[in-house]
């Protein structure tokens, strides 16, 4: 676990801990003002409760940070997918456009070959023949 989250499971037992000690004072009565009226409610459950809300608000808004960070990576991750598949026909269109020259280029040098072999001297293409000696 990282230290973080740590010190906020501490942190979050200490203050149940301390709610617990407490409940007596917690649970006592008291005449709350607010500005539509006044209401009789302990005022350590009212605290609480509010903790409670915010925490769930904050986990709410946690929630969708996360989401939109997964969502975007989701996203980014499909683009260098495509980018690498697009990388990598380009790279097999180079690779087969360079056989095809060397193919030709072994093929115009064959039939140059080929030529030059029959032009110079008959005899040289004939694998049966002897070879002269100065």
């Amino acid at each position: 676990m990282k230290l973080r989250t740590i010190i906020v499971i501490a942190l979050l037992f200490l203050l149940i801990l301390f709610a617990a000690i407490n409940w007596s004072a917690f649970t006592t009565p008291f005449s709350l003002s607010f500005l539509f009226g006044d209401i009789q409610m302990p005022l350590g459950v009212f605290m609480l409760g509010f903790v409670g809300l915010l925490a769930v608000i904050f986990l709410l808004f946690l929630g969708k940070a996360e989401t939109v960070a997964l969502l975007e990576a989701r996203k980014q991750h499909k683009e260098l997918e495509k980018a690498r598949k697009l990388a990598d026909d380009e790279e097999l269109s180079r690779i087969n456009e360079l056989r095809r020259l060397i193919e030709t280029r072994f093929d115009e040098l064959h039939a140059r070959l080929d030529v030059a072999l029959e032009t110079s001297e008959p005899s040289l293409g004939d694998p049966n023949r002897e070879p002269s000696t100065p």
